[in-house]
């Protein structure tokens, strides 16, 4: 899978691949942060198949750090 992120102020697109298994679920802490975007915010990123013939899905949750409360960020 290829993990591909913009941040607002740039033009170019930092990059990453991840290998899933069939039918793996996998959560990371700080997706931004492994691709080496430890500050960003408003990010757009996409992801992709780029071996195989799967499929993929993703989503984001954000915790407040005010007031601890969870927010569910769906793919669009």
């Amino acid at each position: 899978v290829e993990v591909s992120a913009v941040t607002p102020d740039s033009k170019f697109a930092v990059t990453g691949t991840f290998d899933l298994a069939p039918n793996e679920y996998r959560q990371y802490s700080s997706m931004l942060k492994s691709l080496g975007l430890d500050t960003a915010y408003n990010t757009r990123v996409t992801v992709r198949v780029i071996d195989g013939d799967g499929k993929v899905s993703a989503y984001a949750s954000v915790v407040d750090q005010k007031t601890q409360d969870p927010n569910y960020v769906k793919a669009q």
